[in-house]
C-alpha cells in the first residue's frame, strides 16, 4: 500500500515551509543589509576624516573617527589616521591610538617604533619602554629602533645605554652627524680624563662644519669649552652660534655670558646689538632683562624698559619681567601696584596672581596673599608649563608649602611625572614629620599601584596612629602581615592594629616571639612598651617607651608614647 500525504496536508507543509524560507531570506536581507549599512557607514565616516584631515580641520577629523571606532574599536586604518590627526595637533592621544594600531598590526615593527616616538614626545617612559620592549629582537638593529632606545636611555637617566645606541648609530651610518653630536656629547658628560674630553671635543668642532647640525654644536662646544677652560675657543664657538640663521635669544645671551668672562670690552657693543634685536619682541625682552637681574644690573634693565613702546611694555612677559625687578629690589607696593592693577596678563594670569600674592605676604597680609596664591593655582589649570613655572618659582621665593600645592597640581595634569614627583613630595613630608601629607602621598601610591605592599604597610600605620579610616586600616594592616610576616614593620602595624581592636593579648603575643630579636629596634621597643603599658605593666614598659623616643618617630607617635610615661 502506498503511503502519501492528504492533498490539504501536503499543500499547508508545502505553505509553511515556504514561509519559513520567505522568512530565513527576509532575515537574512535584513541582516546584510545591516552589515552593509555599518560598512557604508564606517566607509563615511573615514572618508569624512580624511577630507577634514587633508584640509586642517583636526576637530572635525578627530571627531569622525571617534564616531568610526566607537562602533569599530579595533579598525586599524581609523588608529593610524587618528594617532596621525593626534600627532598634528600635538596631542597625547597619538601615543593611545600608536599603541593599538602596534597591537592591532604586531608585525608592523615600524608602528612600535612610531608608538615609541609618541611616547616620548610626552615623556611617557613607561609607555615608551613597553613599546621598546614590544619590538622583536631581530628588528632592534635599525636605525629608528636604536635612535628611540637612545633617547628613552637618555630620559631615564641611563647614559651608558644611551652611549651605546649612539654608537651603534654612528656605526651604521658615519654620515649621520645627529646621532655623531649626540654621542660625542655624552662622552664629554661621562668623561674626566683630559685626552678622552679632548677627543669628543674635537669630535664636536667637526660637527660644527656640517650645516645640518652647527648650531647645536656650536652650543655644545661653548659650553665645553668654557668647562675645560679655554675661554677663547667659547668666545669663537659661541659667536657662531648668536650670528647662526637661527639662533634664539638663549644663544646670543650665553654669548654675552661668555663675553663676559672671555673678553669684557666687547661687552657693551653686543650687549646694545641685542637690545636693539630684542626690543620689539616681549618674550625677548623678558630674558634679556632676566639676564641683567642675573648680572646685577637690574637699573639698566628698567631703565632700558622705560624707552619702550607703550604697547611693548604693557605686553605680559614684559610686566613678569618688571616684577622680578621689582621682588629683586624689595619695592613690594611697586609689585602690588603691578600685579593687582590693570588688564589681565592673558595667557600669564597665572603668573600675575602669583606674584600679587607675594607682594601681598611681604607686606603683611598673609590671608590675602593665601587666597590669592590658591587663584593662582586655579588660572594655572591643568597647563604643564604654567605649573611648572609656578614650582620654580616658589621654590626660589622658598615657599616649600605653595611649592608643594603646585606639585600635586602638576601631578593631577601630567601622571607621568608621578616617578619624579612623589618622591620629592614624600621628602618634603617626611622631612616635617607631617602624617597628614604622608598619607596622601601613599594614597596615591596605591590608587596608581594597587599592589604596593610597602605603601599599604606605611598607609596602615598612618590610618592607625592617627585613629582614622580605621576599617580600612585593620583590612591592609591584616593583609600586609600575612603577605610578608617576617617583615618587622608589617609585624608592629598588624600587632597596633589588634590592640586597637581590644586583641592587645594577641598583640603582645605576636611582639614577645620577635622580642629576642627586636629589642635593641628603638622603633620595636616604642610599640613594645605601648602594649605592655596597656595592661598595666609599666616597669616593664618605661625603659622600651625612652629607648622608642631615640626613634625617628612622627609627633603623633611621639605623644603617644610621652602621654604613657607620664602616666603614674
Amino acid at each position: 500500500m502506498r503511503v502519501g500525504f492528504p492533498g490539504r496536508l501536503a499543500r499547508r507543509v508545502v505553505s509553511v515551509s515556504f514561509q519559513v524560507v520567505l522568512l530565513a531570506m527576509v532575515v537574512a536581507a535584513f541582516l546584510g543589509g545591516r552589515a552593509a549599512y555599518a560598512e557604508w557607514r564606517a566607509r563615511r565616516f573615514y572618508q569624512s576624516a580624511t577630507a577634514a584631515a587633508q584640509r586642517g580641520d583636526l576637530p572635525q577629523s578627530a571627531f569622525a573617527l571617534y564616531l568610526l571606532l566607537r562602533s569599530r574599536p579595533d579598525d586599524l586604518a581609523a588608529h593610524r589616521l587618528m594617532a596621525e590627526v593626534a600627532d598634528r595637533a600635538k596631542s597625547p592621544q597619538a601615543i593611545f591610538h600608536r599603541r593599538r594600531v602596534a597591537e592591532l598590526d604586531p608585525a608592523d615593527a615600524a608602528a612600535k617604533i612610531a608608538w615609541v616616538d609618541a611616547a616620548l614626545r610626552f615623556n611617557q617612559l613607561a609607555s615608551a619602554g613597553q613599546a621598546l620592549d614590544a619590538v622583536p629582537p631581530g628588528e632592534r638593529d635599525r636605525a629608528d629602533y636604536l635612535r628611540g632606545r637612545a633617547h628613552y636611555d637618555l630620559l631615564a637617566g641611563r647614559l651608558g645605554e644611551a652611549e651605546t645606541s649612539f654608537a651603534k648609530l654612528v656605526a651604521q651610518d658615519p654620515r649621520n652627524h645627529s646621532a655623531a653630536l649626540s654621542l660625542a656629547v655624552l662622552q664629554l658628560q661621562r668623561s674626566r680624563d683630559p685626552a678622552a674630553r679632548l677627543a669628543a671635543r674635537n669630535a664636536i668642532q667637526r660637527m660644527v662644519e656640517e650645516p645640518e647640525c652647527r648650531l647645536d654644536a656650536a652650543r655644545a662646544l661653548t659650553v665645553a669649552s668654557l668647562q675645560d677652560g679655554d675661554r677663547e675657543q667659547a668666545l669663537r664657538v659661541s659667536r657662531i652660534a648668536a650670528t647662526d640663521a637661527q639662533a634664539t635669544i638663549a644663544d646670543r645671551l650665553l654669548h654675552l655670558g661668555v663675553i663676559l668672562v672671555a673678553a669684557p670690552p666687547q661687552l657693551e657693543d653686543q650687549l646694545a646689538q641685542v637690545k636693539a634685536r630684542a626690543a620689539t619682541k616681549p618674550v625677548e625682552i623678558f630674558e634679556l632683562c632676566r639676564w641683567l637681574l642675573a648680572h646685577g644690573r637690574a637699573a639698566e634693565g628698567e631703565s632700558w624698559l622705560s624707552t619702550l613702546p607703550e604697547e611693548v611694555r604693557l605686553a605680559p612677559p614684559v610686566q613678569m619681567v618688571r616684577a622680578d625687578g621689582y621682588i629683586a629690589a624689595a619695592r613690594w607696593m611697586d609689585l602690588e601696584t603691578l600685579t593687582v592693577a590693570g588688564d589681565s596678563w592673558g595667557q600669564f594670569e597665572a603668573y600675575r596672581l602669583a606674584y600679587s600674592a607675594r607682594a601681598s605676604r611681604e607686606r603683611g597680609d598673609v590671608g590675602i596673599a593665601h587666597t590669592r596664591w590658591l587663584t593662582a593655582l586655579r588660572a594655572a589649570g591643568d597647563s604643564v608649563p604654567v605649573l611648572r613655572a609656578l614650582i620654580q618659582t616658589t621654590g626660589s621665593w622658598s615657599w616649600p608649602d605653595e611649592q608643594v600645592e603646585a606639585e600635586w597640581a602638576l601631578l593631577r595634569a601630567e601622571p607621568a611625572q608621578t616617578a619624579t614627583m612623589l618622591p620629592r613630595l614624600y621628602d618634603h613630608y617626611r622631612g616635617r614629620r607631617d602624617a597628614v601629607g604622608l598619607r596622601r602621598v601613599f594614597e596615591k601610591i596605591i590608587e596608581l599601584r594597587p599592589g604596593d605592599l610597602a605603601a599599604k604597610r606605611n598607609l596602615a600605620m598612618l590610618y592607625l596612629i592617627g585613629r582614622i579610616q580605621l576599617p580600612h586600616a585593620h583590612e591592609l594592616a591584616a593583609e600586609v602581615h600575612a603577605a610578608e610576616p617576617e617583615n618587622l614593620d608589617s609585624l608592629i602595624a598588624f600587632a597596633l592594629s589588634l590592640h586597637l581592636r581590644g586583641e592587645t593579648a594577641e598583640a603582645l603575643r605576636l611582639l614577645e616571639a620577635r622580642n629576642a630579636g627586636a629589642a635593641a629596634n628603638p622603633y620595636f621597643s616604642a610599640y613594645y612598651g605601648l602594649m605592655l603599658a596597656s595592661i598595666g605593666r609599666r616597669d616593664e614598659a618605661r625603659p622600651l617607651l625612652e629607648c622608642g623616643l631615640t626613634s625617628q618617630l612622627l609627633p603623633e607617635e611621639t605623644n603617644l608614647l610621652r602621654a604613657e610615661l607620664e602616666r603614674r
